[in-house]
Order: structure tokens, then sequence, then C-alpha cells
């Protein structure tokens, strides 16, 4: 794949953990522990990033054929999931994967080869993602029925999340320099604009009401809960996580509703939001040679899935990364590899 573009498209997927633990771990279901494997992360002393004196470079070497994003369980199905995978064999990038795989049976199959960024599986059964021409589509588990449902030319729709009841999708949008967080009812085809600001990193549905998401303000971000039929918007607190922009922005956020708290993660920790408090706490950090790109949660919410960047040093301007996928307890310990 051509370097300098795949390594574009990571970013991309970066705006959208380790501690050595316990590794057993326990979960709902017996088919996906076929594919568990024990994991004991570690700080790295050989990786000393950033030492290069122009802008290092991800080399995506044979050694590792395939990057794993996006990992998102079916709402109906703890036994099956979809992700993309990114070929690191191609010249020209052209588009994600998306894969389903069926961790009972085995089966994996090859849904659409057009992803670009974001995924969300809705208890309809549809499957939304956002394509290389920047539009969203869905598609059955299948692979059949794809079909686009925005059209936007010469702009952006990205990181779909829909409702609870299936019937609404949320995303970002940006139409002629401006960019806005829409809600598509795919029953009517109306679309509410909730906010016009590039401000917003992230968001996701708390019920069928409510939506949440982080916004800048005032060189500060915070956690904000918007009821969408009130427009009543409430700010829970503030995130001061340091570092850089990259590592202080949270890319990731999911509803525990039987915790009754939101899971929500940047690039270097996980925290969790006490919706009855408003306060927060950090339950995991990784170390120096690692990278969240996101967090998912299955709809029970006995399967806490992790997808991680692991950097590996080849000398001061050059890496090679693995993406992987790993699954953790509820609070961020016991952590397993999941091997496709």
């Amino acid at each position: 794949m051509n370097i300098l573009l795949y390594a574009n498209v990571t970013v991309l997927t970066l705006i959208l953990l380790g501690c050595k633990v316990d590794p057993s771990i326990t979960i709902n279901q017996t088919c996906m522990e076929s594919h568990l494997i024990n994991y004991f992360p570690s700080e790295d002393p050989s990786y000393n990033c950033c030492n290069c004196p122009v802008d290092w470079q991800e080399v995506y070497s044979g050694g590792i054929p395939f990057d794993y994003f996006y990992p998102c369980l079916n709402p109906n199905n703890n036994d099956q999931m979809v992700y993309y995978r990114g070929d690191n064999s191609q010249i020209w990038f052209s588009g994600f994967q998306i894969y389903r795989i069926d961790f009972c049976s085995n089966e994996t199959i090859l849904l659409v080869d057009n992803a670009f960024y974001g995924i969300d599986w809705s208890k309809s059964g549809w499957i939304f993602y956002t394509a290389v021409d920047q539009n969203i589509y869905k598609v059955k588990d299948n692979g059949d029925s794809l079909t686009q449902i925005t059209f936007t030319t010469g702009g952006y729709n990205r990181y779909p999340k829909t409702s609870p009841s299936g019937n609404k999708v949320m995303y970002q949008s940006e139409v002629e320099g401006i960019t806005s967080l829409l809600i598509l009812d795919l029953l009517s085809g109306t679309v509410d604009t909730i906010e016009t600001t590039p401000a917003i990193f992230t968001w996701n549905w708390l019920d069928n009401d409510r939506i949440f998401y982080t916004k800048r303000e005032n060189n500060t971000q915070g956690l904000f809960i918007f009821n969408v039929y009130t427009r009543q918007e409430k700010k829970l607190h503030d995130i001061s996580l340091g570092g850089g922009s990259l590592n202080s922005k949270v890319i990731s956020a999911i509803p525990l509703l039987n915790e009754n708290s939101i899971l929500w993660c940047s690039s270097k920790v996980i925290g969790k939001t006490n919706l009855s408090t408003g306060n927060y706490s950090i339950i995991l950090k990784t170390f120096k040679q690692e990278l969240l790109l996101g967090i998912s949660v299955s709809n029970d919410e006995s399967i806490f899935l992790l997808n991680k960047r692991t950097m590996h040093q080849i000398d001061d301007c050059y890496i090679d990364s693995n993406y992987d996928f790993f699954i953790v307890d509820k609070n961020g310990n016991k952590q397993k590899k999941l091997v496709l």
C-alpha cells in the first residue's frame, strides 16, 4: 500500500492498553473464547519515539500483512463481529475491507471493500459505514443490499451511530465548509441539525431521546448530554488529559446503561464517567509504545473490545505497527488478544 496515503488514513482513523494483569477473563459466550490468547503487555524499553529530525514513517512491512480497525459486535448476537481490515500489500489504497466473522462457525465473509472510516451495527440488522467517497452506506450482514444513504459532493459524512431503535443515524457532515452534527430519520428521511461546529470530537446515543458528545469550549474539552426533543444540553464535566492534541482528544465513547455511566477513551487512556455524580475516573493507561484507536462494547455489556496500535521502533525515523483487537473486563483489566 502507498505508505504516505495509508499513513494519512491511519491518522483519520485515530481522530474518531496495557498493564500486566491476571490473564483470566470470563465472557458470556463460549465461541469467542477459542479466539482469545493470553496477553501480557509491558513497557518496551527499545521504543523511543520522535527522535527523528523529520516526521517518522510507518513502513507497513510484509511481516504484518494486515491491520485491523473498528471492531463492532452484532447487537443481537455476541458471537458475530464486523471489522475493518487493511491490506499492507496494496500499492494503491482504494478502501478498507469490512469483514464479518462468526466465532461459532469460524466463517469469515467479505462485506464491502470501499470503507474509509466508522462503522455501526444497528439492531435492525443493517451495518452502517463511511465509504471512500465520504458518504454513508448501509449493507446487510451477508453483504447484500448495499445502499447509499447520504449524497454529499465535495464534503464528507462520517462516523455513523445508529439509535437504539435502529430508526435514526447520527453522523458528522461537512458541506461547503460548514461542519454539522446531524441525525437522519431513516423512516421519514428528515434531517435534524444538532450542532453546527467542528469542535465536536465524538458522539453516541445514550437512549432514543438523548445523545452525548465531547466538545471543545474555550480550549477545554467537555462531555455533554443533549436531549434531541427538548433541545436541552447538560454539561457533565471537563476532560483534561494533557499531552498533545492527539493524545488529549476523546476519540471513542460508549454508554454503559447497566452501570449508569459512559466509557470513553483518548489515544492514551480509558475513562469512565458516572452519570449520577458527573465525576470521572481513569481506569486504564497505555504504555508508551501503544495507542488506543477506539473501544466497543457488546449490547449486554459483557464484552469490552479495544482497538490498539502497538508500535515497534526500527530506527529513529521508522516504525512498524500492529493494529489489533483486545478483550478486557469492565475495569480495563484481564487483557486478552483476539486472534482473527
